[in-house]
């Protein structure tokens, strides 16, 4: 198993890869991968230019489990799910050991001027899932504004040991 910078796991290790926004030294966010590497943590940029970044966890809510999501949810979410059960089953967290996928959502931005016109955006991240994952173009500072934005989104499946 490799961490997102390429370094294999010790034996009976996991390959740790976290992944989280950060500005750079320019201001311009990016989302960046933390790693363990030979010589302790690391973290190197991975994509620049990133106006947002989600999740959603794919759960297979059937018994007997078919390993094939039937909900997706944020991580406050799933949290929620675990808060209703009673404190014996609770601490299991048995929502999170349903996980069978992962959706990922990123919203990247051009450069400045990279959009003509006068017309504002927004950007629903996850429609359904979390009504306050939206991006208002009118809501970001100007030179943030007229940019062209691309919405990318990946569904990827999780092997279960």
């Amino acid at each position: 198993m490799l961490n997102c910078a390429g370094f294999p796991a010790d034996p009976g290790e996991w390959a740790w890869s976290i992944f989280y926004l950060a500005r750079a030294g320019d201001g311009i966010a990016e989302l960046r991968c933390k790693y363990k590497g030979e010589n302790g943590w690391g973290s190197d940029a991975v994509v620049r230019g990133v106006d947002a970044f989600h999740l959603l966890y794919g759960i297979d809510t059937d018994s007997p489990r078919d390993n094939i999501p039937n909900l997706y949810l944020t991580a406050s979410g799933i949290d929620a799910l675990d808060d209703m059960l009673p404190a014996a089953e609770r601490v299991m967290r048995p929502h999170w050991r349903r996980i069978t996928s992962v959706r990922i959502v990123l919203l990247l931005h051009g450069e400045r001027g990279s959009r003509g016109g006068n017309r504002l955006s927004s950007y629903e991240l996850l429609p359904g899932a979390d009504p306050g994952a939206r991006i208002d173009e009118a809501s970001l500072p100007a030179p943030m504004q007229h940019r062209a934005r691309r919405l990318f989104t990946a569904t990827v499946a999780l092997r279960k040991p």
